[in-house]
């Protein structure tokens, strides 16, 4: 005869060793445990469009979920006196939210100053007795894969991207007794708070690189060369004047099998990098080595949409990789540094101006070659060009290493998050 598991953790602080109960949600409203569960279901009381304002009561709705936090800069707002008709749906300070509708999954700790915040009908809220179950502790148990398997399984029984009210109350939680959830809920707040600090850490950097290149392609910030001296006065042309290649990518269909030739598509444009995972790829008998893309080259965003004009990734490290449909090619001779043009032409005044060559197109969002070459450029002697380069590069350098201890701090959580719940 099979023995009934104990309900207990791969990882455990060691002062604890009795099992964790496991409790539908319904029962845990009964015993008190959590005081209320409502989601923003109004009915009549549903807001018209043109009853929200530019300040107010916050009316939070799904897409406001950023990353574990609500976004109060981007959500919506209520004026106080339509806020106050409102009689559910009142979230307050403390209260664990969960996105259930359309975006079902984000959860978050509401922490806010004001009375209270609206929920619309796309998000719940979880008020605890903080006597009986700690909030940050739930928080964490709602994105534990064991959770998070109850609402995948309800979703694909449906055709509807949700999770009804009636039926998260079906689901089960697994709990440890409070000072064990204290401890736990503490614990995973600390690996919460480093992450925080990193993205505050990244964000600033990237601040000040804005700030620097502002001030490096105005010439307000001009190096010296090894002597001391002046570098020369900086030139005025045309893109087309100075670069050595643009070309169009390789007209031929790409296939769902992953076989042939990797090539380049828009997907493979991510952060001003190659995602060699998103590559698309074309079987072909023909020699295409004239499209390999080489160390240096920059891919162009030149058509799709406004959203992704003038995107521009720069290519290192990709071996054996071909210049596919819907990008531009471009590549400087050995007379400039490739390097500082890719900084140079994705600083902010030449942002705007590919948006603005974008607007003016006739029949849809693009920019042809002719315009591209047209482009305004004012660059300095190439010794310049690469203490310019170095010294950005320098500056991604510290933002990827920051953005690789992100990356590795939030592994780490998952792997907590597995071990730490049943």
């Amino acid at each position: 005869m099979k023995t009934k598991q104990a309900l207990v953790p791969k990882l455990r602080f060691g002062e604890f060793e009795s099992e964790w109960a496991r409790l539908p949600i319904s029962e845990l409203i009964e015993n008190g445990s959590i005081e209320s569960h409502l989601d923003g279901n109004h009915g009549e009381l549903y807001p018209r469009s043109e009853e929200f304002s530019d300040v107010g009561t916050p009316y939070i709705s799904a897409n406001d979920f950023v990353v574990g936090e609500i976004d109060f800069n981007t959500c919506k707002k209520l004026p106080p006196k339509r806020a106050e008709k409102f009689k559910k749906g009142i979230s307050k300070n403390g209260d664990v939210l969960f996105a259930h509708n359309a975006t079902v999954g984000p959860v978050t700790l509401l922490k806010t100053k004001l009375p209270y915040v609206i929920l619309s009908t796309t998000a719940t809220y979880f008020r605890c007795n903080t006597e009986k179950l700690h909030n940050s502790f739930l928080m964490f148990s709602l994105t534990a894969n064991y959770f998070v398997r109850q609402y995948v399984r309800v979703m694909s029984q449906s055709t509807r991207n949700q999770v009804p009210i009636t039926m998260q109350r079906k689901f089960v939680l697994q709990l440890p007794a409070l000072p064990e959830q204290e401890k736990i809920a503490g614990f995973l707040t600390s690996v919460d708070d480093r992450i925080d600090q990193l993205k505050r850490k990244k964000s600033l950097l990237q601040d000040y690189k804005k700030g620097v290149m502002q001030k490096l392609f105005s010439q307000e910030l001009r190096f010296k060369d090894d002597n001391g001296d002046d570098y020369p006065d900086w030139e005025e042309k045309k893109l087309g004047e100075v670069i050595h290649t643009l070309r169009s990518g390789l007209s031929a269909d790409q296939n769902q099998q992953r076989k042939g030739y990797k090539v380049s598509r828009i997907e493979t444009i991510s952060n001003g990098t190659i995602n060699l995972n998103k590559v698309g790829f074309v079987e072909t008998d023909k020699d295409i080595s004239n499209y390999r893309i080489e160390e240096g080259d920059m891919l162009f965003s030149n058509i799709n949409s406004v959203k992704h004009i003038g995107k521009i990734a720069y290519a290192k490290n990709t071996p054996d990789l071909y210049h596919g449909m819907n990008l531009l090619l471009i590549r400087f001779g050995k007379n400039h540094n490739s390097l500082f043009f890719y900084h140079l032409l994705t600083s902010i005044p030449l942002k705007h101006y590919f948006e603005r060559i974008c607007n003016q197109a006739v029949s849809q969002a693009s920019i042809n070659q002719s315009d591209l070459k047209k482009t305004p450029l004012t660059f300095p002697s190439h010794p310049e060009q690469t203490k310019i380069a170095n010294f950005l590069s320098t500056l991604d350098k510290k933002i990827e290493q920051i953005d690789t201890q992100i990356t590795q701090t939030q592994t780490f959580k998952k792997a907590l998050l597995q071990q730490m719940f049943v």
